[in-house]
């Protein structure tokens, strides 16, 4: 049977017998694309118009996205009959029962397999196939917020691909012939230090140590000039064993296939899959002292879980401790991304899949259902001292069949959100980095003298960064690439374009989407209240004072601002109070005054009588000393009560500057108001 036929690894097709489908416009590619990539789950319609068009969606985004599907749907119709076809659900859209018929799944299924064959030659060979389905840059044909940041992920796979099959290769002795390969390979991406080390490798082998010294002098100069970094430990290390001709750089011969065997033997395949630890790794002694008491205690699971805001790194914390404990799980490490943040969710028996090959299981012995697999690889588990990170998980359903249950093997869980319903899992949430930690990691990369010629700049750079680390590295980079500016020039500059709703450099968008991310999963009540809260000029809210500001019950408040400190959108305070860190407020504040003015002004207002009425009763209660007045007012506009003159004098003291703050906002406000203008 003729069957209908997708493709993402170059032009964005679809063709069945030969007969290429009329996809339509780039929009409408990018929307199949969105459906391809998605694997067959569900996309709801808001899920669509947020990929497609990025946080500022056209007003006709809605109705021009359900415009693709119908025309989508109607030339897959007319051209693949049932074979292909937009199914509609009740929360959006999916394209189910076409993973065998997608290029890009065959890449994924045979640069798998390449990882645990049987042989090097054989792995060599699978990944060569593998990179034969790429036809030129990904998803071209395509465009939109979505394609551009899924162009880039999948370059990165096809590069990733490319660099085993020639370290495979360089195995197998083909380093004269790879030296023309790999000098392309490292012009066309010069910042790119595998390639470069891949190259100097190869000419060393062919009898060429002054070009492969060569070598290394060009890439360390390029990342002077354009970073003003030095070449990474693999690099450095590479050129040391070539100026001393170290024995074990000479050419290997070809390896004996490994076979599968018992757990533990010698033979048996043993994945190391961690990511690179990463050189300026910075403190987190505290989380990684109690990861190791987690990971390696045998009382009870060892099973760790990382919770906070995207972004503050966890997935970095997860892969520095993994490898600081790699020694401890000889039977192998394995890193599987879950996708939760990027939207594509992994489906948990598609990873067991993955997970039990990984180990050694043969593809056609893979059980067929999720229950019987997941309880395959906990047996198998069972007697292997393996560590596994789950990084990036979405819920509590996709995580379950994948953890460990056996004395031996343990796992390490990050999330944007703790699963408490899985008992097994011990969590901890990352905050930002506390001052001193941040100031480490910003010399880390940008050097120690920069710093210390500037230290007040830096201190304010790293209060406006709130400590989190993506937004450190962002304006690390950014200090890197102006070098003759000033760390202040540079801040204040930030300061001038993070304010400006409808001026948003690519560093604030890229430093805010982790803010936005977590606000995005919020319900529209409590996602609107993180907007409005951050409008006030406060240091801090307190319950009763988040009731008067968003016009609700204090219960209701208090339950607010508790799903916000879940979220990791806003902090714990001393005395029973909430915070926004710097950054998050920034963010929060930006996007509430794109909004409506009219209900922010009404909201100050409100917040402002709340701290009349306080101050009165607080005034009273030191005048009646000691009961303080008589009535207990339960409307948060009545204002806190205070029974004793300390609790009294406490809170004025520690309120007169919000106070003062928020009636010379209220005031400015009224002053740029349409009608006092006039």
């Amino acid at each position: 049977m003729v069957i209908v036929e997708f493709a993402l690894l170059g032009d964005v097709r679809a063709w069945r017998g030969g007969r290429d489908v009329d996809l339509g416009t780039p929009g409408q590619r990018a929307m199949l694309a969105l459906l391809l990539l998605g694997e067959g789950r569900q996309i709801c319609i808001e899920e669509l118009i947020d990929r497609m068009w990025g946080a500022d969606p056209p007003p006709s985004a809605r109705v021009t996205a359900r415009t693709y599907i119908s025309r989508l749907r109607r030339s897959l119709a007319e051209a693949a009959g049932a074979d292909a076809v937009i199914e509609s659900t009740a929360g959006g859209y999916c394209l189910p029962g076409v993973a065998d018929r997608l290029d890009l799944a065959v890449f994924q299924r045979r640069t798998e397999a390449a990882r645990v064959g049987e042989n090097t030659a054989a792995a060599a060979i699978a990944l060569r196939g593998a990179l034969e389905l790429w036809r030129g840059t990904a998803l071209s044909g395509a465009h939109g917020v979505f394609v551009e940041q899924e162009r880039e992920r999948l370059e990165q796979l096809r590069l990733a691909a490319l660099e085993e099959r020639i370290t495979l290769d360089l195995e197998l002795g083909q380093h004269a012939v790879l030296v023309a390969e790999l000098s392309g390979l490292a012009n066309a991406h010069p910042m790119r230090e595998r390639a470069h080390e891949l190259l100097m490798l190869s000419l060393y082998r062919a009898g060429r140590q002054a070009d492969a010294l060569a070598a290394y002098q060009n890439i360390r100069i390029l990342l002077a000039e354009k970073l003003g970094i030095d070449p990474g430990p693999s690099l450095r290390a590479l050129h040391h064993q070539i100026l001393r001709s170290a024995p074990e750089l000479a050419a290997p011969r070809c390896p004996a296939p490994l076979r599968l065997a018992a757990p533990g033997a010698a033979t048996s395949p043993v994945p190391a899959q961690l990511p690179a630890d990463i050189p300026d790794f910075t403190g987190r002694d505290e989380q990684i002292d109690w990861l190791r008491s987690v990971l390696e205690r045998t009382d009870r699971p060892n099973i760790a879980g990382i919770a906070g805001l995207d972004g503050v790194g966890k997935t970095t914390l997860a892969v520095h401790a993994a490898h600081l404990l790699r020694e401890r799980f000889p039977d192998g490490q394995i890193f599987v991304d879950l996708g939760a943040a990027s939207g594509l969710h992994a489906d948990p028996f598609t990873v067991l899949g993955r997970l039990l090959r990984v180990i050694g299981v043969p593809t056609k012995e893979l059980p067929d259902t999720l229950e019987e697999r997941a309880a395959l690889w906990r047996s198998l588990l069972s007697q292997r001292r393996v560590l596994v990170v789950l990084d990036d998980a979405g819920s509590g359903a996709q995580v379950r069949p994948l953890l460990p249950a056996g004395p031996g093997a343990a796992a390490i869980v990050t999330s944007s959100r703790r699963m408490d319903g899985i008992p097994a899992i011990s969590w901890r949430t990352l905050p930002a980095m506390p001052p001193d930690q941040a100031a480490r990691f910003l010399a880390s990369i940008v050097g120690d003298d920069r710093c210390h010629a500037e230290p007040r700049a830096c201190q304010r750079l790293l209060a406006v960064c709130s400590g989190h680390p993506l937004a450190v590295r962002v304006m690390a980079a950014r200090i890197l690439t102006k070098h003759n500016w000033t760390i202040e020039e540079i801040t204040r500059q930030f300061d001038e374009e993070i304010v400006q709703p409808d001026c948003l450099h690519e560093d604030q968008r890229l430093m805010s989407l982790p803010i936005r991310r977590a606000h995005a999963r919020l319900d529209p009540a409590t996602a609107y209240a993180f907007q409005l809260a951050a409008v006030p000029n406060v240091s801090a809210i307190c319950p009763d004072s988040a009731a008067a500001l968003l016009g609700v019950t204090r219960t209701r408040a208090r339950a607010t601002l508790d799903t916000l400190i879940d979220a990791h959108l806003l902090e714990a305070l001393p005395d029973g109070a909430y915070g926004y860190p710097a950054l998050t407020r920034t963010v929060a504040r930006r996007e509430a005054l794109a909004q409506d003015r009219g209900s922010h002004r009404a909201a100050l207002e409100r917040l402002r009588e709340f701290y009349l009425c306080s101050e009165r009763n607080a005034r009273a209660a030191i005048a009646n000393a000691p009961g303080g007045p008589p009535r207990q007012g339960g409307n948060p506009a009545d204002g806190l009560t205070f029974p004793t003159t300390d609790s009294a004098h406490r809170w004025l003291a520690r309120t007169r500057t919000d106070r003062q703050s928020l009636l010379d906002q209220i005031r400015r406000e009224a002053d740029a108001s349409p009608k006092a203008a006039s």
